[in-house]
C-alpha cells in the first residue's frame, strides 16, 4: 500500500493529503510514527 509517494502513474503528495485533512504538509510527515518503515528508492528518471 502507498501511503505517500508515487506508484506507477498514482502520486500522492504530504501536500495534498494536508489539503484534505485541513493542515499543512509538515504535520502529515511528522506525524507518521517510528514504527512505520521507510522505503527509500532514490530519484527516478521521469
Amino acid at each position: 500500500m502507498t501511503i505517500l509517494g508515487k506508484d506507477g502513474y498514482d502520486k500522492i503528495t504530504a501536500t495534498e493529503m494536508a489539503e484534505w485533512i485541513g493542515t499543512i504538509s509538515y504535520e502529515v510527515v511528522c506525524g507518521i510514527s517510528k514504527r512505520v518503515p521507510r522505503v527509500y528508492l532514490g530519484p527516478t528518471e521521469e
